[in-house]
């Protein structure tokens, strides 16, 4: 699902839901695809972190810091 989809999901608000069996089931597989997204982009994060790092980019790595605490 695109990130467009995905987000007009996920901000849908409670007054629209149908709460029916097919509704919930599609819910909470966009629940699902989310969190793998930010864990995806979690890990990702991490991984450039730790190559700006080895290469001692100083004003990068830290960068990088904030964003992975942002995350958290």
């Amino acid at each position: 699902m695109s990130d467009v989809m995905l987000l007009g999901v996920l901000r849908m608000p409670p007054e629209l839901w149908r709460n029916n069996p097919l509704d919930i089931a599609q819910r909470h597989s966009r629940y699902i695809e989310a969190a793998d997204r930010i864990e995806l982009l979690q890990t990702a994060l991490e991984q450039i972190h730790q190559y700006v790092k080895a290469r001692n980019h100083k004003a990068l790595t830290r960068m990088c810091e904030l964003a992975m605490k942002d995350i958290s």
